[in-house]
């Protein structure tokens, strides 16, 4: 049973917006500027992870005329490599891309729900300076948004529009505040202040920056994972891709000026209450904790936007009997994917027990920067391979827009990647978990396709992907052996333990794919 195209533009935008604005706004600015060496190498972190984000959502507009599907990069590289790599793209969707970003919001929420909380009680002891028991409700925040978009996709997108549209205006109250409060010399101060030096500041470092911004403007992508239920997708979605994603960083250049004005950036740095404290500098001590209100509103919407998106993805690939066939059930009254959405939830909510904030910013950064790249390199394939394909929408400046967010992309991984194992004030388990679950997926793709079909049509890929691991897998071990010479860190047990995992799969990786080409040969 297909769902109904109800989605019009204005929803795919607001989708677009409630996604990007999220609990990254307000958690990385902090990690950004700890890692920035002044206040407009700072700004210019936003400027050109936005200009990435509007070159890969114009690159995937084309893609989303072409295949005006549910499911974004999934049904993409379906139609252009095969499933392999669109498993592992769902797989990097169900574990990273969607679950752990509900994660990273609802455990944002402790630095400004709970100060809120405080000052509407009059106490500091409430339960929910329980870590389990904060843990616990926001488990319950999880669960109560998720069955809105269970109840119906037209009551969910209004329930999500109301979220969205609010959160715009408190962003903009602080935006349009800061920029009455403060004068040009206010700000031209805040951008040319000097932080101290630090061994972080280095090209890896501003890689690892840029990272942690293109995370904060993840989202950018996400009308594409409602095409299917979208209105005229033709010309609704690169509308709503281009506007969304322009208009978002319009609003992040602004705010975060404000930011490093209202704070100064060595007081924004590693400060996790930043949000609140900014209202405070514009405002006064009163209004702190309505803002800490607001910005829980704000997280609300993100955790939303997530829930609604999420689980078309894990639909659509038990719709191609690539996950359980039941992610594929529709309500027959509502119209929505009902368990996937559940699925979603508890995946969510397992998240928010078992992991922390600063571990998720890595994870999620690499991981969601590896198959958009893939994507896009896709587009060029598909240009060249189908010229004369219809094309309701083109991308501009073709082939210079894609090519500059495959090669940047790629810079910003590999320096990355690097600066994080040589730093040792970095959290590169975070890395590790990565590769971790991008290896176990690969393995889990052919113990789940039984006939090993994909296997034979995409051998050559298959063999291309074990190989990079391999040689991921080298360089972790090179940098960990380099940390450990020249700083004396001894890597954790944990940090041990995902290593050897990753390790095992390749060699089980690699037997197993020995012996199905031995079996193919005998064939």
């Amino acid at each position: 049973m297909p769902l109904k195209r109800e989605l019009g533009f204005f929803t795919a935008a607001l989708v677009i917006v409630a996604s990007m604005i999220g609990g990254g706004i307000f958690y990385l600015p902090q990690s950004i500027m700890n890692l920035s060496p002044s206040g407009w190498e700072y700004i210019l972190l936003f400027v050109i992870g936005g200009a990435i984000a509007i070159t890969g959502s114009m690159s995937y507009a084309e893609l989303a005329t072409i295949i005006p599907e549910d499911g974004g990069e999934y049904q993409f590289l379906k139609k252009i490599f095969g499933h392999l790599p669109a498993f592992l793209t769902g797989w990097i969707s169900l574990l990273v891309g969607f679950t752990a970003s509900i994660a990273m919001a609802g455990l944002t929420l402790q630095y400004y729900l709970i100060p809120f909380l405080d000052v509407v009680l009059g106490t500091k002891e409430h339960w929910l300076h329980n870590k389990w028991i904060f843990r616990g409700a926001v488990s319950c925040f999880i669960t109560i948004l998720g069955s809105m978009h269970i109840i119906g996709v037209k009551f969910g997108s209004r329930i999500q529009n109301m979220l969205t549209v609010i959160k715009v205006c408190i962003i903009l109250s602080l935006i349009i505040a800061g920029f009455v409060a403060f004068s040009m010399t206010d700000f031209s101060t805040a951008l040319t202040f000097e932080m101290p030096k630090s061994q972080s500041h280095n090209f890896g470092g501003f890689m690892s920056a840029l990272i942690m911004v293109m995370y904060v403007f993840s989202g950018w992508n996400g009308a594409t994972y409602i095409a299917g239920e979208m209105k005229d997708p033709e010309r609704n979605l690169p509308k709503a891709l281009f506007w969304a994603t322009f208009i978002t960083m319009i609003i992040y250049i602004l705010l975060n000026l404000v930011f490093i004005t209202a704070l100064t950036p060595s007081k924004l740095a590693n400060n996790y209450t930043f949000g609140a404290q900014t209202a405070q500098a514009l405002y006064g001590a009163k209004v702190t904790t309505l803002y800490n209100f607001f910005i829980t509103i704000i997280l609300f919407s993100s955790i939303s936007a997530q829930l609604m998106i999420g689980p078309r993805v894990y639909f659509k690939m038990a719709q191609d009997k690539i996950l359980f066939s039941s992610l594929a059930k529709i309500h027959p009254k509502t119209n929505t994917p009902v368990i996937a959405i559940m699925v979603q939830i508890v995946l969510s909510i397992l998240y928010v027990f078992s992991v922390n904030p600063d571990t998720l910013v890595n994870y999620m950064g690499f991981a969601l920067s590896i198959f958009p790249i893939l994507t896009v390199g896709g587009l060029i394939y598909w240009r060249h391979k189908f010229p004369d394909i219809k094309r309701p929408y083109k991308v501009f400046a073709y082939p210079i827009t894609p090519i500059i967010f495959i090669g940047s992309s790629i810079i910003m991984l590999i320096a990355s990647l690097i600066n994080g194992f040589q730093n040792p004030k970095h959290n590169s388990l975070g890395y590790m978990i990565a590769f971790a679950v991008i290896e176990i997926g690969f393995f889990s793709f052919y113990v789940w396709d039984k006939k090993y079909k994909s296997l034979f049509k995409n051998f050559h890929m298959t063999a291309i992907i074990l190989i990079s691991y391999i040689s991921v897998f080298i360089i972790m071990i090179v940098t960990q052996a380099y940390r450990y010479l020249n700083y004396k860190i001894k890597p954790s047990p944990l940090y041990g333990a995902v290593l050897i995992t990753v390790g095992m799969v390749v060699i089980i990786s690699i037997s197993f794919l020995a012996w199905k080409k031995k079996t193919q040969e005998k064939g």
